[in-house]
């Protein structure tokens, strides 16, 4: 299985975005489908409420595809979070909401990151306001899901030869 990544490099940032907003960074989009299995955060004040999880869509319409529950984040440096099975298409983007706390942030340079009040996650297609240039500390990482083949089922029936030359049915489909 390859790997999949998404977002930007958890870093310390010039700034911070404040609470009570879901972002989605435009950074590197998903490069495959599969579950994203590891988050990395950088917050430069303690987070509480902390949801991360993936978006489709485009041109400030977004929907959200799945989140994980992270809760709690320590500020102050990079934290990972694993053992996480968020489902993840090829071309989602990488979104965050928290509750308290400030998530370090450039704001020049990035891809552009997309807001809007409150906890979008669940919401079905939301309309998004712009920050063109920002790059926010959230990436995400994990496996492209495997690929599932079908194989055509052959029934053969069971034969016994006899000593006497004869070819017995044993119970095969037809018997």
């Amino acid at each position: 299985m390859a790997a999949i990544d998404v977002g930007n490099a958890a870093t310390d940032r010039a700034t911070a975005y404040s609470d009570g907003r879901t972002f989605i960074d435009l950074a590197n989009p998903a490069n495959l489908s599969g579950k994203i299995t590891s988050v990395e955060l950088w917050f430069s004040v303690d987070a509480t409420g902390v949801k991360v999880g993936t978006f489709s869509g485009s041109s400030g319409q977004y929907t959200s595809r799945d989140v994980a529950t992270i809760g709690n984040v320590t500020s102050g440096s990079k934290q990972t979070f694993s053992g996480l099975s968020i489902n993840v298409v090829a071309g989602d983007f990488i979104g965050i909401f928290f509750s308290s706390g400030g998530l370090e942030l450039d704001t020049t340079g990035g891809s552009g990151v997309y807001n809007k009040l409150g906890d979008q996650f669940g919401t079905g297609v939301q309309t998004y306001a712009l920050n063109a240039t920002h790059a926010m500390s959230t990436y995400g990482a994990g496996f492209e899901a495997p690929t599932v083949t079908t194989q055509a089922v052959t029934v053969i029936d069971i034969t016994t030869a006899t000593g006497n030359g004869n070819i017995t049915d044993t119970g095969g489909v037809n018997a």
